[in-house]
Parts: C-alpha cells; structure tokens; sequence
C-alpha cells in the first residue's frame, strides 16, 4: 500500500476558517480524494490525539459513536470522520450536529483505506480509531491522555467492556502480547489503543488488501518497531471502549 505521512489540516474541535479543501475532505477536481492535503507533515504540539470515526452507511450508529466522544471534548484532542463511500447522509449529519468535527470521505474502498484516510489528515501526535458501531466509554479520553503525555510513549491502550446484544458487558484488559509483537502489554482491539503518528506512518498504516483482522496485523509490525524505536507500551486498566457485539 502507499502511505503519505500524516499532514496538518485545520480541523479540531474548534475548527479553523482557512482551508485549501472542501469541508468533505475531498481535493480538488482531478486528484486523489485519498491524498493528504499539501502542507507539512509536522503535527502542531496543541493536539495530542487524533480520533478516527471510520464508518460505511451507518448514521444511527455514527451518531451515538461521535455523542460518546465529543461529550470528552478537549482542547488538545480533535475528531475525523471517515467516510467509505456511505450512500446515506454522513455528511449531513456530521456536519448538522456535530459541527466541530473534520468530515472526511472517499470512494468505497474498506476499513483500512478509511482508517488510512483519516491518518493522513490527523494532526494529533497520537491517533487513536473507532469503528462505528462503538462508543467510548465515559472518561475514557481523559485516561487515555494521562499516558501519552510523555516522549517515550509510543502505543497507549485501555479495557475493553463486550457488549452483547442482551446487554450482557464482559470485559478485557490489557495483556502481554509475546514476542511477535514486541513483548507488548497493550489491547489491539479498535478504540482501545493510541499510537503514536510517527510510528503509524513507519510502518505504513494499515493494509488496504486485508478484509480481516486489521489491527492484529498492525501490530505483528507496530510492535517490534515501537520496541526498536525505544518506545514503551502503556496500559490501564480503565475501560475505554464499549464494542457492540
């Protein structure tokens, strides 16, 4: 896959007025939708994390996604959407009750390219991703940046809380990952991690070829790498995502 490394846009929270896209996130006529926008690849030191609502044709389920994360606002945190070619009003929706919020979109192209795209656009010196369907957990982006606030952080993960479709919640935490990926302590489900911007781009995101376990996949390279890097996993045991089963 070809990966461009993540570039500054101005997108947060509080969004600025200069842009040189549309607020779809999409360039100008002609070009890829999935290339990052020109500008430079640093990430401003205001934002530490990035969070990355890839979704497909969901709104209801997007919706209450972006309630449980943007009822944790911060100054030092920003929210994408990215949108895999939804035939469905994401955009309206996005733009209509969450207004704060980067909206991001390209043609259907799968989870990975999704993920990739809002990477791409993410300014935080972390970014973490949330599938749809998911919800953050309440304090859970404050726990989360209690442990990236430090140089030689390069993956943060929480507890997972499963919850079944009769309401039944079981619950996971993090747990050592064996040498295949660098003797981690770290949770790879979806939400449940932030990794450092620099560390995603070397080592090229997520593959765009795989339909299936993603995020195992990035994190047999992630791992070893953050490890090589001299990046340390750090863990809590506090929940930080809810995954709908």
């Amino acid at each position: 896959m070809g990966w461009e490394p993540p570039s500054a846009v101005p997108y947060a929270f509080a969004m600025d007025a200069d842009t040189d896209r549309d607020l779809d996130g999409q360039a100008e006529p002609g070009a890829d939708p999935r290339a990052a926008p020109s500008g430079g690849s640093s990430q401003p030191a205001g934002v530490l994390l990035s969070i990355v609502i890839n979704t497909f044709d969901r709104p209801d389920l997007l919706a209450r996604a972006l309630e449980s994360v943007t009822s944790q606002a911060r100054p030092d945190v920003e929210v994408l959407v990215a949108d895999d070619g939804s035939a469905s009003p994401v955009r309206d929706l996005v733009e209509g009750r969450f207004p704060g919020v980067a909206y991001l979109c390209q043609p259907n192209a799968g989870l990975s390219a999704a993920r990739n795209l809002g990477a791409r656009h993410a300014r935080g010196r972390f970014v973490m991703f949330l599938d749809d369907d998911d919800e953050l957990m309440p304090g859970a982006v404050s726990a989360l940046v209690a442990l990236l606030d430090a140089d030689d952080v390069g993956i943060a993960s929480g507890a997972v809380e499963w919850v079944a479709a009769d309401g039944t919640v079981t619950r996971s935490e993090p747990r050592p990952l064996g040498p295949a990926m660098g003797d981690l302590v770290a949770s790879f489900i979806a939400g449940s991690f932030a990794i450092r911007a620099e560390l995603l781009e070397g080592v090229g995101g997520f593959d765009e070829e795989l339909r299936c376990s993603h995020q195992t996949e990035l994190f047999l390279r992630a791992g070893p790498e953050c490890v090589r890097r001299g990046w340390r996993g750090v863990a809590t045991a506090a929940p930080i995502v809810g995954v709908h089963r």
